[in-house]
């Protein structure tokens, strides 16, 4: 089995990336007290505060979003927003189990803000930390102490 990763594929968020913890719940939204808040990626943080007001896409994702466990290899998804969240395509609006084993899937939440969920040998983690800039999670009692730094 693999490490756990969320990449950022579209949107705010493309070009990040998370390292996530099996069986540690992660929620992904605006609010700033979600493990994953849109409101910290740098990109939005860079923009000036009329420049924010103006992204209607960013305000058409819930507060609370979307939580996600991984356990094994078995990603258990829960929408948590009234927009749904949709996986490879295909819209859900409750929850949802993805077999990480058999490849990675992609998320989208809100009109723009789209993640890829999969797991990775330590190679191809190497890879993506080189072509993406590594986020924490906000709550850092998700990371086990050898992943909390930086990546």
């Amino acid at each position: 089995m693999g490490t756990p990763i969320l990449v950022g594929t579209d949107g705010l968020c493309s070009g990040e990336h998370y390292v996530l913890s099996l069986d540690h719940p992660v929620t992904i939204g605006r609010s700033s007290g979600c493990e994953i808040s849109l409101q910290k990626l740098p990109r939005f943080m860079a923009l000036a505060e009329d420049a924010r007001v103006g992204l209607t896409d960013f305000f058409a994702i819930s507060r609370q979003h979307l939580r996600l466990r991984i356990s094994g290899s078995i990603a258990h998804l829960d929408n948590l927003s009234a927009a749904g969240t949709w996986c490879d395509g295909a819209r859900f609006d409750k929850g949802k189990q993805i077999d990480l084993a058999k490849g990675p899937v992609l998320l989208r939440i809100g009109p723009a803000e789209s993640f890829q969920l999969m797991l990775v040998d330590r190679g191809e983690l190497e890879r993506i930390r080189a072509k993406t800039r590594p986020m924490q999670l906000a709550t850092t009692r998700l990371m086990p102490p050898s992943t909390t730094q930086r990546l």
